[in-house]
């Protein structure tokens, strides 16, 4: 029987990636076809082969966003970014690391003279994200099991149970029960003493809501490299003031960016439509 759903497992994610290369790719059809399909797939972690190179362990039972993993229309905008942005022997930072996509991503392009630092507060992320590190053989990686914000200490945090992103803020919009945790917090200020992180090229940010507590922890490091990149996605709904995080990266000599289509645009103003940004000191991009 296992065998049986294992396969019909594997069906249907076949089937998904050949119907969305023919249909829109859409929230709408994305939720449909997970909505549709669900009642099929086989609950439990197994592997997968994402975008083609990318080895994941996924319950895709679990959330459409697994799903979205398993079929090869996760975020593809940011897939294509991070293959512009991120070159061998870079330092790659990943904050909200989840279960590995761009942490994965980053440790192929960086190859052994590059090193990939991420962060997970969420313990079963942190475990699935080991996992996906381990079978992609990803010797260039190291994974904490902490938040990053601008002090040291204790958060309590609130996860969706889902996949779907854990909150300082207690907000998560969910079919699931909240459940709140606590979770060790870091600057990444103090931690790069610790690690020896001299030189961060990028900084991948997407930590529900915390975005601005992040990057006030991380000034020392981003006033010493000139050429840091942040690449942040905002959570308005989850408490962070926009014009607060603009008038930050303005202050210390960043221009925000929108990148879609493969260009990059100068964000005059941050938009809560538009929540994926890329900021950087005048020239670097």
């Amino acid at each position: 029987m296992n065998s049986l759903k294992s396969r019909l497992n594997q069906r249907i994610i076949s089937t998904s990636k050949a119907l969305f290369k023919v249909i829109p790719v859409t929230p709408k059809t994305e939720w449909l076809a997970y909505e549709i399909f669900k009642p099929f797939l086989k609950k439990g972690v197994y592997e997968y082969k994402v975008n083609s190179v990318l080895k994941m362990n996924l319950d895709v039972s679990k959330s459409c966003m697994m799903f979205k993993r398993a079929v090869d229309i996760f975020e593809p905008e940011t897939y294509s970014l991070f293959t512009r942005l991120i070159h061998p022997g870079m330092t790659f930072i990943d904050a909200g690391g989840c279960v590995g996509d761009f942490s994965i991503l980053a440790s192929r392009i960086v190859g052994e003279s590059g090193r990939v630092v991420v962060f997970e507060p969420n313990i079963n992320n942190f475990r699935q994200l080991s996992s996906n590190i381990d079978i992609n053989n990803c010797t260039n990686v190291s994974v904490f099991n902490l938040a990053l914000g601008s002090d040291n200490g204790e958060i309590e945090l609130t996860s969706s149970l889902s996949g779907s992103g854990d909150s300082i803020h207690g907000q998560i919009n969910s079919s699931n029960t909240p459940q709140k945790y606590k979770a060790t917090i870091r600057s990444l200020d103090s931690i790069s003493e610790e690690l020896k992180l001299d030189n961060i090229d990028i900084i991948k940010i997407d930590v529900e809501g915390h975005e601005l507590e992040l990057l006030k922890g991380a000034l020392k490091q981003i006033e010493s490299n000139p050429n840091i990149k942040l690449c942040i996605s905002l959570h308005p709904q989850f408490g962070v003031n926009l014009d607060e995080v603009m008038s930050f990266l303005q202050k210390h000599g960043f221009i925000a960016y929108y990148y879609e289509n493969g260009a990059f645009t100068e964000a005059i103003r941050l938009s809560k439509d538009k929540t994926d940004i890329i900021a950087a000191k005048k020239g670097v991009l």
